[in-house]
């Protein structure tokens, strides 16, 4: 039996929010590139549940470069 891949639309602000969280607590450098745009990241940042490692990492990269207040 063969399992069905998951698809996701990452135009559709929910699917783009669940791809994001998985990619930023489990992916790998290759994968944060090629799925994470920066400005689509700081327009979900206050809505993403993001274990505090992920948190400690992006939000003062984010605020260095003006991406969040």
């Amino acid at each position: 039996m063969k399992s069905e891949e998951a698809v996701y639309d990452l135009r559709d602000r929910r699917d783009r929010k669940l791809v994001y969280q998985q990619v930023l607590a489990e992916g790998l450098d290759d994968d944060v590139r090629y799925f994470i745009d920066v400005a689509a990241l700081a327009d979900l940042w206050y809505e993403m549940p993001l274990p505090a490692s992920v948190r400690d990492v992006w939000g003062p990269w984010l605020r260095e470069r003006g991406w969040l207040p």
